[in-house]
């Protein structure tokens, strides 16, 4: 299973404050504070690891069906700036972060011997409108789903479950692939995880 997350640093500057009391205390383990503190760049860290929880929240929420707000149960390890992994209830899933001048952008895995099948994309948003954000990064999936199946884009649907999950569809029937959507601020992501790899 594959999910994924995208900070645009910029929009993030702009309308969220890390440091109001509480922020960290209600997200964030005791470790992870620390390792915030003591980090070269206390915002990268924060929206790194904010990240890292958020794409395994992703495959957490797919595998249990169920959705839940208990953001310290999600415990992230940073091994270095792009390699970490996140705990949760005792299941380990593996992170590799991108980050940049533009967004912290993770991806998470639950299996490891599917690390090599994993098709992870950035893009920009032209704007700013949550619905038009959406159809982009649709868009966007239904066409790297197309190249990647040598399929035609216009008989793709992306379709969400009850809990939100997206899932792709050909001519009605389910594709074998585990995809996870993000997008945030200016930036999109998606990623691919193909269940037949």
């Amino acid at each position: 299973m594959i999910g994924n997350d995208i900070v645009d640093i910029n929009f993030t500057r702009k309308q969220s404050n890390w440091q109001r009391d509480g922020f960290l205390d209600k997200i964030f383990t005791s470790e992870e504070q620390e390792h915030i503190l003591e980090s070269k760049c206390s915002f990268t860290t924060v929206w790194q690891l904010w990240s890292m929880k958020e794409s395994v929240y992703k495959i957490y929420v797919r595998k249990r069906k169920e959705r839940f707000f208990a953001p310290k149960k999600l415990v992230c390890t940073v091994t270095n700036s792009s390699k970490g992994s996140v705990i949760i209830n005792n299941e380990k899933y593996l992170t590799k972060t991108t980050t940049n001048k533009n967004y912290i952008y993770s991806t998470a895995i639950s299996d490891v011997g599917n690390l090599l099948s994993v098709d992870t994309f950035c893009f920009p948003l032209k704007e700013s409108d949550f619905s038009t954000q959406r159809a982009t990064v649709y868009s966007q999936l239904k066409n790297r789903i197309a190249e990647k199946y040598n399929l035609n884009s216009e008989i793709i649907q992306i379709e969400k479950t009850a809990l939100g999950i997206p899932e792709v569809k050909v001519n009605n029937q389910t594709l074998e692939v585990n995809i996870s959507l993000t997008h945030h601020g200016n930036y999109g992501a998606v990623s691919i995880l193909n269940l037949n790899s």
